[in-house]
């Protein structure tokens, strides 16, 4: 995951680039992952706005992938400002990484596919504080307070689940196997 090199040549240069730190190589390759992991799940909660049923409710969903989307770009700024470099180049070594987990669980409904990224959010984000842990204290602050859970609308998606589920328990119990394997798949 972890590199210890730059780049042959820095982006838009033509001279080689100078070597980075072993810290430096972490956190840029910690702000990539982190920043194509927020695309990803920003992706799956803005392609389920349209299947609510309440516009409401669909507001607020919008609202919820707007804020992953803004922390996505806070993790793109910051590679950007620190390191020079695009989207593209700091996402680029985690293209495709998601592929083999979203044909293993690929959804069957809407609620299936709503359930899929609040778990994966969960496990992603912890996952992300978890490795920026062994950066040096004032990076992983950077990560703590990108990913701090300070979203008014993060609960819009279990408030929606949880109303099919009283809806329908025996829906209920199907989606509660389903989200078992997507955490375990996670």
């Amino acid at each position: 995951l972890f590199m210890t090199t730059a780049p042959a040549v820095a982006p838009g240069a033509n001279a080689p680039a100078a070597p980075v730190s072993e810290s430096d190589a972490a956190f840029r390759q910690l702000v990539g992952f982190a920043a194509y992991v927020r695309l990803r799940l920003f992706v799956e909660v803005a392609q389920h706005v349209w299947g609510t049923h309440d516009l409401n409710d669909a507001e607020r969903l919008l609202r919820r992938s707007m804020h992953i989307g803004e922390q996505q770009l806070a993790f793109i700024n910051l590679g950007q400002r620190r390191f020079g470099l695009s989207p593209a180049q700091l996402m680029g070594p985690f293209d495709g990484v998601f592929d083999s987990f979203l044909l293993r669980t690929q959804p069957k409904n809407w609620y299936e596919g709503l359930l899929r990224p609040i778990v994966t959010q969960g496990v992603a984000r912890d996952l992300i504080k978890l490795l920026a842990r062994g950066l040096p204290a004032s990076e992983a602050k950077l990560f703590q307070s990108i990913l701090a859970d300070n979203d008014p609308d993060d609960a819009i998606g279990p408030q929606l689940i949880r109303k099919a589920v009283a809806a329908d328990p025996v829906f209920g119990a199907k989606l509660s196997l389903w989200g078992r394997r997507v955490v375990g798949e996670a």
